[in-house]
């Protein structure tokens, strides 16, 4: 766990100095994903989605649902932080409303990232897995205060409570964040 919570810290200052598309604002809103979670089946996933400037990277509060797994009625308790390495737009135009001008973007994004979930089972199953993936999609930031988001984040794990360690996840994800300060 120390290695993890050092992991994440290095992270953050690493990244601290990069570019942001929402300088000094702040990105909060609802993320949704589903997609295939080794030993549990296909999950379907609620959660927050946060990014605040100047640290660029974009966080992922989640429940997972296991409805399929060895674990009936099974849930988890999810986190993950993605660090965007390259962003490329794809469209870029100066849009104008009743507040004044802003940018409609479209980029694509790809980046690291780290995955963490707590297990929660019938008859007091508990379990820990944690790894690492590689979101890639699309942003659309329709005004200057909202961004939809949707794209792939496969990654790899390990789990405390299996024979075979190591596990693959495969989420898909669509976010809306709303900007704001």
């Amino acid at each position: 766990m120390k290695k993890l919570l050092l992991v994440v810290l290095i992270v953050l200052l690493a990244g601290a100095a990069a570019f942001a598309d929402h300088p000094g604002k702040v990105g909060l809103g609802g993320i949704a994903s589903n997609g295939y979670h080794m030993g549990h089946g296909y999950t379907f996933n609620l959660g927050l989605s946060f990014q605040a400037d100047p640290v660029p990277v974009f966080w992922g509060l989640f429940m997972h649902f296991f409805p399929n797994s060895y674990s009936p009625n099974g849930f988890a308790l999810g986190i993950t932080g993605d660090y965007y390495l390259l962003e490329w737009d794809l469209v870029s135009k100066t849009a104008t409303n009743e507040e004044g001008s802003y940018d409609v973007k479209i980029h694509w994004y790809l980046g690291a990232g780290l995955f963490g979930n707590l297990h929660l089972g019938r008859n007091e199953y508990i379990a820990i897995d944690a790894g690492i993936r590689v979101p890639f999609g699309a942003s659309w930031h329709a005004t200057d205060t909202l961004e939809v988001t949707a794209g792939i984040a496969p990654g790899i794990g390990g789990h405390s409570h299996r024979k075979n360690k190591f596990h693959f996840v495969f989420p898909v994800e669509v976010a809306v964040r709303y900007w704001w300060f």
